[in-house]
């Protein structure tokens, strides 16, 4: 059976309005911490990315000397 919200007390409607918009509010939260902890996830993997080039340049270098001086 359907709520007729003219025979529904404001305070009432108040009340399920608040309670709707604080279960958002912790849909909305949760969203946003699992994607700080993915954000988080692919800044550490791109860090590695970024040290294992630098490593791989310094390494390259290091045999074109090695190279040269044989």
């Amino acid at each position: 059976m359907p709520v007729d919200l003219v025979d529904t007390p404001i305070s009432l409607v108040s009340i399920r309005r608040i309670h709707k918009l604080n279960e958002e509010e912790f849909e909305l939260r949760r969203k946003i911490e699992f994607h700080e902890e993915k954000i988080e996830e692919h800044q550490n993997k791109l860090k590695e990315v970024k040290e294992n080039l630098e490593y791989n340049r310094i390494e390259k270098e290091l045999y074109k000397k090695l190279i040269r001086y044989e």
